[in-house]
């Protein structure tokens, strides 16, 4: 499961980056205002908050506990972390196809797990980053830069481990909402197999 937009990517280097969640290039142009940033971080937090309802569905289905009630929500908000709850959804995925060897949905279920992974990455810069406007950069504009209390963090701006401007956030909120698309679909073809299978 790739999104399909921006195939192929540059780190700050110039490096060709092959995948669609690798951290996009350094932008040399920011935002005049902070605004447009604010904007962009919502939009993907929002995004990637509906990911992850998506992957609690996975969750539900693959214990058998559909209901809208059923306890098995609770259980998957309970774990911190994207990377902790695709763990958890994998490991009953695996429970799941062990009973249903025929399904031939696998591979791309643990595919579109690995991708939701690679891209929690770049959700957690987002979230945890800060907006910022170094002050002794002339000409300077604002970027979103890696938060002051996380392990990533560099005073110095000009060597932080990554920067985005608001059209490079907004392009992942986009990505995340194909990431989004392609998980319903899956759902969906899985609970239509499985109703085949039942009769």
């Amino acid at each position: 499961m790739v999104a399909p937009s921006r195939l192929k990517r540059s780190d700050r280097r110039g490096e060709t980056m092959p995948n669609p969640w690798d951290r996009p290039a350094w932008p040399d142009h920011g935002e005049d205002e902070c605004e447009p940033i604010y904007l962009a971080v919502g939009h993907a937090l929002s995004q990637w908050a509906d990911v992850e309802e998506c992957i609690s569905d996975f969750f539900v289905f693959f214990i058998g506990q559909e209901e809208a009630d059923s306890p098995a929500i609770r259980a998957y908000t309970s774990i911190d972390g994207a990377r902790n709850r695709i763990g958890m959804v994998r490991s009953a995925a695996e429970a799941w196809f062990e009973r249903f060897p025929g399904c031939p949905l696998k591979e791309n279920v643990f595919e579109a797990f690995r991708v939701c992974q690679e891209w929690s990455a770049r959700r957690n810069e987002i979230a945890h980053g800060t907006t910022d406007l170094p002050v002794d950069t002339p000409g300077a504009t604002w970027f979103l830069y890696p938060g002051y209390l996380t392990k990533r963090r560099q005073t110095d701006r000009n060597k932080a481990e990554f920067r985005y401007n608001a059209k490079q956030i907004e392009q992942m909120a986009n990505d995340f909402e194909q990431v989004e698309i392609r998980l319903w679909q899956l759902i969906a073809s899985l609970r239509a197999w499985r109703r085949e299978l039942c009769g």
